[in-house]
């Protein structure tokens, strides 16, 4: 099945790769919040960058909701954790 971030950012036409993990994302998502945050990026640059970030909180919240469907997924069962696989 595919990543649902790749599926909607080929939707929505853009052409970047995900990142590699959510770890991944979550820096680039730093750093470019601190390179915009100190206002010494031209216009043009600064859109591309928000726009990358828009990408990156968007995988990052998938990442988010596919482990919390995981982790919801764990039963007790008789004292002892099962993982339902999906």
């Amino acid at each position: 099945m595919p990543n649902s971030f790749v599926v909607s950012i080929a939707k929505k036409g853009r052409s970047r790769f995900p990142p590699q993990s959510f770890e991944q994302a979550l820096q680039e998502l730093e750093q470019i919040v601190q390179k915009l945050e100190s206002g010494d990026i031209a216009l043009d640059e600064a859109i591309k960058a928000y726009e990358r970030g828009s990408e990156l909180r968007e995988f990052c919240n998938s990442k988010l909701a596919e482990a919390k469907t995981r982790i919801d997924k764990i039963n007790l069962d008789n004292d002892k954790p099962t993982v339902e696989t999906f």
